[in-house]
């Protein structure tokens, strides 16, 4: 039988789960699961707050139970005695006997989202063939770098931070007075208190948890570049409202950060430090970044820290795009200019390669503040109504899909990988 809700919250009262708990656990959060999967995919249905909530509890807390003690000392690098495996004792994820079967289901939920995405894409595709110029979007490139607007852009060179605020000095010369007082100016830290918690014990506002293995090493890349990740995040904090505000300036009727369509007063926070510390990692392996000054300068690579969503007709959606790509800066006043364009909604990228069939066309711009004197990179995405609800109704899945859950977390993958930001002396790590 399903079990209805208030069972399952009282079974998840029960924090310690003994050893033979586990199967029955592992096949309750299973039971569970499903039901959500198939409410999202199939009946159409966008998981509300108590469902994303119940889905985050299940797939958060069933990584390293409690009874699988070897396995979460081993994730975090302690030296434990070897253990005798027993049938009761388990070595691994408790869901490793589930997860060929729970990626399959998965696989099958992901092919669902994408039949609806083809049939949304089908309907835009079939649109430009009446409304004149949406179909330079469909048939134009998947990538475009605005080299005009910015000469320092050199072909294959990547977009990052630099375009908007110079790499500060004190990154790579590992320059702590340096880095106190730019995080002190744009607010990512209040006081010398705040800023020696946040290297003594890991603590800090961003944080959804407490991360002290990052600062456990001066001389180390991840130290010197989460320090600048809490630079840009406080630069992102900074300006989010004021880019939000000259965004929905621009075009009234369609901001609304993809949440409610043709409002102009929600609005989305920069992303999380833990995101964008995951995000960072793929960067780094993907980039092959070895060197020191590279790795420490990997978060200027996030390009979305600030962002908003426009969501409007495909008329409307070849109107903005050319308005968009027509911006200038001027000196002394706030404005956008745009740095690069992705366009996933381009006939040139095959569905196979686009997980779930989501499609949109995503701005990176350079934003500056005239109040504040500083400057950001910021994403504006434009999408059709047709996709904002699929992108509604699939993003808790998608967060699966891609990994979020998988059995250590970010802080555990970033303190003990070696192939990621750690170092523990003055040379590029790996040396």
């Amino acid at each position: 039988r399903q079990p209805d809700a208030e069972e399952i919250l009282r079974y998840f009262q029960v924090s310690d789960l003994v050893q033979g708990q586990i199967p029955r656990a592992a096949a309750l959060y299973r039971c569970i699961v499903d039901v959500l999967l198939d409410r999202a995919a199939l009946d159409g249905t966008c998981l509300d707050k108590r469902d994303k909530a119940l889905l985050h509890h299940i797939l958060e807390n069933t990584k390293c139970p409690i009874a699988s003690r070897r396995t979460r000392s081993r994730l975090l690098g302690a030296r434990s005695p070897p253990a005798t495996p027993t049938s009761s004792t388990p070595d691994c994820d408790p869901r490793d006997a589930y997860r060929n079967d729970f990626q399959r289901r998965l696989n099958s939920v992901m092919r669902a989202f994408g039949h609806c995405a083809r049939n949304a894409y089908e309907e835009l595709v079939d649109a430009s063939w009446e409304i004149p110029g949406l179909d330079n979007i469909i048939d134009g490139p998947v990538d475009h770098v605005f080299s005009e607007l910015h000469p320092e852009l050199k072909p294959g060179k990547k977009v990052t931070w630099a375009v908007a605020l110079e790499n500060p000095s004190w990154v790579v010369s590992r320059d702590l007075r340096g880095a106190y007082q730019d995080l002190l100016r744009v607010g990512s830290i209040r006081t010398m208190e705040e800023f020696c918690r946040l290297l003594q014990t890991g603590s800090h506002r961003y944080f959804v948890k407490n991360a002290p293995f990052v600062f456990s090493n001066v001389r180390s890349a991840e130290y010197w570049s989460a320090l600048y990740l809490l630079f840009l995040l406080g630069v992102a904090d900074l300006l989010n409202e004021s880019f939000h505000k000259f965004v929905a300036g621009l075009f009234p009727s369609e901001y609304g950060c993809g949440r409610h369509f043709g409002s102009a007063c929600v609005q989305c926070g920069p992303k999380k430090f833990e995101r964008c510390r995951d995000k960072i990692v793929q960067e780094i392996s993907e980039a092959s970044l070895t060197t020191f000054e590279s790795q420490v300068l990997s978060p200027g690579r996030l390009l979305d820290l600030v962002r908003c969503s426009l969501v409007c007709s495909p008329r409307r959606l070849f109107e903005i795009e050319a308005q968009i790509s027509s911006m200038t800066l001027w000196p002394g006043q706030t404005g956008i200019t745009p740095v690069r364009r992705k366009n996933t909604l381009s006939a040139q990228l095959p569905s196979t390669r686009i997980r779930g069939g989501y499609r949109d066309l995503k701005y990176n711009v350079v934003f500056h503040c005239a109040t504040t004197g500083l400057s950001c990179v910021g994403e504006i995405q434009l999408l059709t109504p047709a996709f904002l609800e699929l992108k509604k109704r699939m993003h808790g899945v998608y967060r699966i899909d891609r990994g979020d859950y998988e059995i250590a977390p970010v802080q555990l993958r970033l303190s003990r990988s070696r192939n990621t930001v750690e170092s523990i002396d003055e040379e590029p790590f790996g040396r």
